[in-house]
């Protein structure tokens, strides 16, 4: 998942103190993956990158750096994804009912 919500520690933070991996520019998660020159296009070709998406504030996942958190959003989208059962043509139409209690 990536999403370009994500500006304050995947960028602005990314920029400043650098990526795990050292360069100091925006991180994967705020822009997706690219494939490096000279990287093995088969490992490439297996990667499989989900942009945010805005129907998935209604499951609590506003885009940021914790919004893959959100318990409605791991029972809807990652859940499925993992077990193999997700629906690409499941849209979210509801808030969650009872909200992620704050950290």
């Amino acid at each position: 998942f990536w999403s370009e919500n994500d500006a304050i520690v995947l960028s602005a933070g990314t920029r400043l103190f650098g990526t795990i991996d050292g360069p100091k520019c925006d991180a994967a998660g705020k822009c997706g993956f690219t494939r490096p020159e000279g990287a093995d296009e088969r490992q490439y070709a297996r990667l499989v990158q989900r942009p945010y998406e805005a129907g998935w504030l209604r499951l609590g996942n506003d885009g940021d750096h914790l919004g893959t958190l959100s318990r409605h959003f791991s029972e809807k989208i990652i859940a499925p994804l993992l077990l193999g059962e997700f629906d690409p043509t499941f849209i979210p139409t509801t808030r969650p009912a009872d909200p992620d209690p704050a950290p």
